[in-house]
Order: structure tokens, then sequence, then C-alpha cells
């Protein structure tokens, strides 16, 4: 990676650090929320872990690998919570909110230095090439539109920057589902790089769109997916929809690019 997109990258990770308090006092307003309104606990439970799920993934990509596995472990046992009935439901929630509380009051604010994608100069690990150094199949990502998809800012950013670190020159990006389903038309992406879960609409909802003609693009666009978690059934299934790559965050420039040949010539 170049010193310039490595700098944008360490920029957006200090930009993550600066902003994590703001994130943990959003996850304790939403906890209240649920705590002072006992009809609406299971709601705000839904909202809470949605928010849990997006902070893990954020943290995985950026390399905060301890704060990204807690976050994921409240995240589930709160999904396992909501999958009970009745009062065993509420107790098993109210459980869940109380360790929230307690990792908000326990968790630092992380440094940039905190990073393995800087602490083990993972951003080194695809260095600039000249021209006639680019490996084979990586050497068309200029040539492709790319729409890249992910409901957090920062991740974003970093997807972003590693695309143009790797070779790729037209990239437009999109915050959610929504705005990449009401986007499609008008960008006609060669290619969708996209999170799994997002709001609304998620990633599989986009691919269904896709691959029922419904968006105003080739039905047959390739589709990449981005996620922390390593779900081997939800692969399966996607890959049976018409899912072309489903990849790990944090993912290495070299296997994206990889990735994206491959998605693009249909090998």
């Amino acid at each position: 990676m170049s010193t310039q997109h490595t700098q944008g990258v360490v920029r957006i990770i200090s930009s993550y650090c600066d902003d994590f308090p703001n994130q943990t006092q959003n996850i304790m307003q939403m906890v209240r929320c649920a705590q002072i309104s006992p009809d609406n606990t299971r709601k705000f439970a839904r909202e809470l872990q949605s928010e849990l799920h997006r902070m893990a993934g954020s943290a995985h990509c950026l390399g905060f690998r301890v704060i990204a596995q807690r976050l994921t472990r409240l995240e589930e046992r709160l999904a396992r919570a909501l999958l009970r009935k009745g009062r065993e439901s509420i107790g098993a929630i109210s459980d869940v909110i109380e360790s929230i509380v307690e990792f908000v009051a326990e968790v630092p604010r992380p440094s940039p230095q905190d990073s393995r994608l800087i602490d083990s100069n993972l951003l080194d690990e695809s260095l600039s090439l000249p021209a006639e150094e680019i490996p084979e199949d990586q050497a068309g990502l200029a040539h492709l539109r790319i729409l890249l998809i992910d409901d957090d800012a920062h991740v974003l950013g970093v997807e972003r920057e590693t695309l143009l670190a790797i070779g790729a020159e037209d990239v437009e990006v999109a915050n959610s589902g929504l705005e990449a389903l009401n986007r499609l038309s008008e960008v006609q992406p060669d290619l969708l790089i996209t999170d799994w879960h997002m709001g609304a609409i998620s990633g599989p909802d986009l691919l269904n769109a896709i691959r029922n003609g419904s968006c105003g693009i080739d039905r047959n666009t390739p589709v990449i997916f981005f996620s922390h978690k390593r779900d081997r059934r939800s692969r399966m299934q996607m890959t049976m929809e018409g899912a072309n790559y489903f990849l790990t965050k944090p993912v290495s420039p070299r296997v994206l690019g990889r990735a994206i040949s491959r998605a693009v010539s249909g090998s």
C-alpha cells in the first residue's frame, strides 16, 4: 500500500478512535430506553443487537480484535435472548444489558497504535508495485466501476482506500443497502462489494433484487460479500443464490484483489 493510502487508512483509524466514546454513549442511551420502557424491551433489544453488530464489524475491520470479540459475544448473547419467549426472554435480555453496562464502564478508549493494521504492519503487506509487476489477476481493476456498500463510515473509508491502493480507480460508495438499491440503475456498476448486515435492506436483500432483475442492472453483475462472522451456513446459502465471493473482515489487499478479478472473470 502506498504511503498516501497508508496515511489515509491511519487517519480513518484515528477518527474511529476519537469517535468510539460517542458510539459507547449511543449504546448506553439505547440501554436506558430498554430499561425505562419494559413494554418495548424486545424492540429496543433488537435495535441494540443491530448496533452491537455494526460496532463489532467496525472494530474487526479496523484491527481492534479484543474490542470486536467482546462486542460479538454481547451481540450473540442478545440474539439468543431474543429467541426466547415471554418472561424468560426479558430476563435474559436484562442479563445481557448488565453485561453491556459493564463493558462500557471497563473498555478503554482505543488508540491507533492498538490496531493490528498498524501494530502488525498489515498496511504494508500490499506495497504499491510498478505497473509491470502488478499481478496479472489484478491488472484490470482500473477499468471496473465498483459500488462499495457499508453502513459504517469508518469501514467504508478503509475499504475504499484498500480498493484504490490495489489499482481500482472508479469506486462509488453507498452507506446503506437502501441507498445502494436506489442508485444501482444510475451507477451501473461492474461489481458490487457489500456488507452482509445493514439496516432495512441487507446485503442478501440486495443480492436477491439484483438476481431477480429488478434493479435496472445486469442480473449477473458480480457481488462480493464482506462480513466479520464466519457463518458457514449463510455463506453456502448465499453462494447458492448467486453470490460470487464471501470474505471475512479484515480482508488483506491481495486477497481482495484476487477475489475481484476472479469474480469479474467468472472463475
